[in-house]
């Protein structure tokens, strides 16, 4: 019984060992603090460590590169509306869509994503709206990045499979558990590696446009009229001092009624004190 643990914590160690070793820096337990105390180094470490020189890489074809365009390009239209209308199907129509829309009174900004294969069409079709203000365009190359990824992501597929295989060897809860904790910990470190890696493939597969529409500064101003428009805009001075009168009447006509019942009286009175003064004259 003793002799198959020590085997089984051997084979634990060796397997840890040869993952550390191929893995390198993927963020996974030495198998030093796995392995139980007094356990010998396993032969196979060392072997995996003396592993033969990589030979050099080929040079990678130009067009087997992965590069990551983006553009910011600014236009200037006549018609804000109708070119924003236009910049809204310029990325679905060459294999994207729109990312970001941002709108006000006199400009409009967009990022759009399109099929790399269709960027130059996009640009074109977008340049064809006005006049072009400005343009630039930055390229990364990504393509050490991609296969780096992709090595270190093979490598820690390797490391999870010979992980779980120790699951079937162990038998004890401590060694379980582990074991478990190894396993999740490349686990995780291996969904990360592949996330990035789409994200990179996108970034390839789509490139990004920044789109800035500029409308005009200033609506144009109308032509002077004749006699009709001078009458026109006499009848409407008119109407605007007629309802400014109706407006002045209405306010002042509560006031009138109040005091209109006094100077009445008041009227009334001295008529006919002038009446009685006049008639005792006779």
């Amino acid at each position: 019984m003793r002799r198959t643990r020590f085997l089984a914590w051997a084979c634990l160690a060796a397997v840890l060992a040869g993952c550390s070793t191929s893995a390198g820096n993927d963020g996974g337990t030495p198998a030093s603090e796995l392995a139980p105390a007094g356990a010998a180094a396993p032969a196979g470490a060392a072997a995996e460590r003396a592993a033969p020189p990589i030979p050099a890489a080929q040079p990678i074809p130009a067009a087997q590169r992965q590069v990551v365009h983006e553009v910011d390009i600014e236009v200037r239209v006549d018609d804000l509306s109708g070119a924003t209308e236009q910049v809204r199907l310029v990325g679905p129509a060459h294999g994207g869509f729109v990312a970001t829309e941002v709108s006000g009174a006199r400009s409009a900004s967009f990022t759009l994503r399109v099929a790399g294969t269709e960027l130059d069409a996009a640009l074109t079709a977008l340049a064809g709206l006005g006049d072009v203000a400005s343009r630039s365009l930055d390229t990364r190359d990504v393509t050490e990045e991609a296969i780096d990824l992709d090595a270190r992501i093979n490598s820690q597929r390797a490391s999870v499979e010979r992980i779980r295989a120790l699951l079937d060897q162990v038998s004890t809860i401590g060694e379980v558990v582990q074991v478990e904790y190894e396993l999740t910990a490349r686990q995780a470190e291996l969904e990360s590696l592949q996330q990035r890696a789409a994200a990179l493939a996108g970034e390839v597969a789509l490139s990004t446009i920044r789109v800035r529409l500029e409308g005009p500064e200033s609506e144009p101003a109308a032509a002077p009229g004749g006699f009709g428009s001078g009458l026109a805009a006499g009848w409407e001075a008119l109407g605007s001092v007629g309802q400014v009168a109706l407006q002045v009447l209405g306010a002042v006509l509560p006031f009138a009624m109040v005091l209109a019942l006094p100077l009445g009286a008041l009227l009334w009175y001295r008529r006919r004190r002038r009446v009685a003064a006049a008639a005792a004259g006779d």
